[in-house]
């Protein structure tokens, strides 16, 4: 970013070490008058995470999205995804990052669930 080599940073939530980092390196991005882009490609809690980043950030410009997912097996398994509407995405208003697992999942034999314990 001191050479200007890079023009959009795209900011894998997920990998850099959750939102409080990549909001860390939003803000060193920021510092350098590059944008953010951040990158969705693990799922419905990771999509609502890296739009609640984009949208809270002066340098966010665009939300990457994997549309095969969100048209398929996202809302299978979630509800309160974000939305996308006219090439805008929004996030609901619901506490957190809004993001719910499907509770007919759990009612569901042909799911196979496991717990961890911290």
């Amino acid at each position: 970013m001191q050479n200007n080599a890079v023009d959009i940073l795209t900011i894998d939530t997920q990998w850099t070490g959750g939102l409080t980092e990549a909001r860390k390196v939003a803000t060193l991005a920021d510092t350098y008058a590059t944008a953010i882009a951040p990158h969705d490609c693990t799922g419905p809690v990771s999509l609502a995470a890296c739009t609640h980043l984009v949208l809270s950030q002066n340098n966010g410009i665009i939300q990457e999205t994997v549309r095969a997912y969100l048209n398929t097996w996202y809302s299978d398994f979630t509800t309160g995804m974000p939305t996308i509407k006219d090439g805008r995405i929004s996030v609901t208003r619901d506490p957190g990052h809004g993001v719910l697992l499907n509770p007919e999942l759990l009612k569901s034999d042909r799911i196979i669930r496991r717990e961890s314990v911290a």
